[in-house]
């Protein structure tokens, strides 16, 4: 029927537009600040959640949570490299560079 196609319509746009933003996004670095102890490890893990808010209010690009790829939280002061994919297979990717720095 014609929802279907809307949707899948709607869907391919996302996808365009993602892709977009991933371009744009590749050598991007953000800056978050955290609460961490004197031996630099943070009190609580940065989740994507939180990536993709920090990389809305610092580079415009919206990026949503679900695409971002953290294996695990991210625990320490300093510098991580996360990497965002896309495509069925993940098979579109990009990354760009998240600076931690303690509060």
């Amino acid at each position: 029927g014609k929802m279907k196609t809307s949707r899948e319509t709607e869907a391919r746009v996302q996808e365009n537009l993602l892709l977009k933003t991933l371009e744009e996004l590749k050598g991007k670095s953000i800056t978050i600040k955290a609460k961490a102890n004197e031996k630099g490890h943070l009190f609580s893990g940065i989740h994507a959640e939180k990536l993709s808010e920090a990389l809305r209010k610092e580079t415009h690009l919206s990026v949503p949570a679900e695409f971002i790829h953290l294996k695990t939280p991210i625990k320490e002061i300093g510098s991580h490299t996360v990497e965002v994919a896309l495509g069925d297979k993940g098979d579109k990717k990009a990354s760009f560079t998240v600076e931690v720095v303690g509060e």
